[in-house]
C-alpha cells in the first residue's frame, strides 16, 4: 500500500506480503507520522501488487483530513473500501471496481494535538481561509466537542457592541450590524441602535440560522453607522465556519475585536484600526448537526474535497469528540486487506501500501 497525504507527497510504502488477498502488514514497517496543519487536504491509500516486471494496480481509497480526524476518535480497525484512481487508465481495476471486486482496506488513525494557542486578531484584513476578529485573550478557540460536525444548522446572534468606532461629528453613531454566510450572502440585518457605541441587540431581530454543508468557508459581521445621507463602516470581523463550529460549544457571549474589510477605503476605519479603536463585537452561535449518515463509497473516482473508500455500512465517520483539533500529528497504521483483486495470473498477487501525506 502507498500511502500519500494532502499535499500528495508518499509518506509510507509497506512492505510486499507475498502471495496473498488478505493480507496483514508488520505494526512496525506499516505505520507513519504525517504532520496535520488544518482540516484541509486528503489523505490517499494506494494498493499495488509488486511484481518483478513492474507494479499493478490493486486500488485505492481516498480519505479527508477532516474525516482522517474524526475516525482518530475510534478503536479498532477502520474499513476503507477500494476503488479505480481517479483518471484510472488500468482496465482490469475499473472493470473490478464496477463490479465491487476491489475489496477493502483496514487502517488505524490516531491524532495526538498540538497545544491550544489563543488566537490573536491582527491590524490587517487575513487571508480568506483563517479567522479575523477573535479579539486577543478573551475567547481562545475551543478544542474538540460537540460543535464540529456538519452538515447541520448554525444558529448566529449579534448581541452587542463595545467601544465602536464614532462616525458622527456630532452624537454618537447608530451601528447595525450584516452578518455574511459561507457563500457571501447577507443572511441576517440587525436594527440600528440611535445614538450608542455599546449597542444591545434585541435577540429576537438579531438572530439568523445558516445552513452549514461542510467547515469550509467564512462567516463575515459588518458593523456599520446608518446615517441619513448613507451608511459608514465601522469595522469587520471574518470568523471561519470551523472557528464558529468550535465557538457553537461555549456558553455565554464570544468576543470578536473589529478591523478593517479587506482592501478598506474608508481612511478613518483604517486609521482607527492601527491604532485599535474599532472595538469589539459579542455574538453567540448554537450548531444543530443534522441527523448522521453512513458514508458509502461510489464506484467512480471522488472530487478531491470529499472522502471516497468508506466501506458501506462499516465505518461511518463519527462525530465530534477528542480528534477534531488541528494541527497536530496524525499516526497512520496500514492493518491489512480483504478480498483485494489478485493481479497475477498463476497464484495470487504481492500486495504492498503506498499512503500519501498532507505535506
Amino acid at each position: 500500500v502507498r500511502v500519500h497525504g494532502p499535499d500528495g507527497k508518499a509518506v509510507l510504502r509497506t512492505p510486499a506480503m507475498d502471495g496473498t488477498l488478505e493480507p496483514r502488514w508488520p505494526e512496525q514497517k506499516s505505520t507513519a507520522t504525517i504532520r496535520i496543519p488544518d482540516r484541509t487536504g486528503m489523505l490517499r491509500f494506494e494498493v499495488w501488487d509488486a511484481d518483478t516486471a513492474g507494479e499493478d494496480a490493486m486500488g485505492c481509497a481516498m480519505v479527508s483530513v477532516a474525516d482522517a480526524l474524526a475516525y482518530s476518535t475510534l478503536d479498532g480497525d477502520i474499513s476503507l473500501a477500494l476503488g479505480p484512481r481517479e483518471g484510472e487508465s488500468d482496465k482490469r481495476v475499473s472493470e473490478a471496481a464496477a463490479k465491487g471486486e476491489l475489496g477493502q482496506l483496514l487502517v488505524r488513525l490516531s491524532f495526538a494535538k498540538d497545544a491550544e494557542k489563543t488566537a490573536v486578531a491582527p491590524s490587517v484584513a487575513a487571508p480568506a481561509t483563517s479567522s479575523r476578529g477573535v479579539a486577543p485573550s478573551s475567547t481562545p478557540v475551543p478544542t474538540g466537542s460537540k460543535g464540529l460536525a456538519p452538515p447541520g444548522q448554525l444558529t448566529v446572534r449579534v448581541v452587542g457592541g463595545r467601544g465602536l468606532l464614532n462616525r458622527d461629528t456630532f452624537g454618537s453613531s447608530d451601528p447595525f450590524v450584516r452578518v455574511h454566510g459561507p457563500d457571501g450572502k447577507a443572511v441576517l440585518r440587525t436594527p440600528a441602535m440611535d445614538g450608542t457605541l455599546e449597542p444591545r441587540w434585541p435577540e429576537q431581530k438579531s438572530t439568523a440560522t445558516i445552513r452549514i454543508p461542510d467547515r469550509t468557508g467564512m462567516l463575515r459581521f459588518e458593523v456599520w453607522d446608518a446615517d441619513t445621507a448613507g451608511e459608514d463602516a465601522m469595522g469587520c470581523a471574518m470568523v471561519s465556519v470551523a472557528d464558529a463550529l468550535a465557538y457553537s460549544t461555549l456558553d455565554g457571549d464570544i468576543s470578536l475585536a473589529l478591523g478593517p474589510r479587506e482592501g478598506e477605503s474608508d481612511k478613518r476605519v483604517s486609521e482607527a484600526a492601527a491604532k485599535g479603536e474599532l472595538g469589539q463585537l459579542l455574538v453567540r452561535l448554537s450548531f444543530a448537526k443534522d441527523a448522521e449518515k453512513t458514508a458509502v463509497a461510489p464506484s467512480v473516482a471522488a472530487p478531491a474535497t470529499s472522502s471516497r473508500g468508506v466501506a458501506p455500512s462499516s465505518t461511518p465517520v463519527p462525530t465530534g469528540s477528542k480528534g477534531l483539533a488541528p494541527p497536530g500529528q496524525l499516526t497512520v497504521r496500514v492493518v491489512g486487506g480483504r478480498g483485494l483483486l489478485n493481479r497475477d495470473t498463476f497464484g495470487s498477487s504481492d500486495p504492498f501500501v503506498r499512503v500519501h501525506g498532507p505535506d
